[in-house]
């Protein structure tokens, strides 16, 4: 193994958010009520250089697709706002570790819906939790 150079200061991705050409990137969870454009608006109203959202009701299992002109309109909405890097955040209700095989399979497509509602929407990452095994002990593995 190398020994890193302690010389050089790189900065962690935990130590300054920044977008891939080195620019710093601020942003938060924006509401999409009314279209998922509408958090980018609010956002960039804000003074956001990005923005996060769910881009379904994050408790409920079903969505309604998301069409053509949804996805456009969020992708003009980034270019008029001058917004970069949007992401969102996956479903609460996924839990890909329950020991419930109905659960952890309809999280499984909910997972699956999620990652395809983000590359409908081109963004540029998902943010979710796995789960949880909601047993107790080692003695049930």
């Amino acid at each position: 193994m190398t020994e890193p150079n302690r010389g050089e200061q790189t900065p962690t991705p935990s130590e300054h958010p920044c977008a891939a050409d080195g620019s710093r990137l601020s942003g938060a969870h924006m509401s999409i009520a009314g279209g998922c454009y509408r958090a980018v608006e609010a956002a960039a109203a804000l003074g956001m250089t990005t923005v996060q959202i769910f881009t379904k009701n994050s408790n409920q299992w079903r969505a309604k697709p998301l069409t053509e002109e949804e996805s456009a309109q969020f992708a003009q909405a980034l270019i008029d706002c001058g917004l970069r890097n949007p992401i969102a955040h996956a479903s609460y209700l996924i839990n890909l570790a329950s020991p419930k095989p109905e659960l952890r399979s309809r999280s499984l497509e909910a997972l699956v819906d999620e990652l395809m509602r983000a590359e409908q929407l081109q963004l540029a990452g998902l943010v979710m939790h796995p789960g949880a095994y909601l047993r107790n002990g080692w003695d049930v593995l």
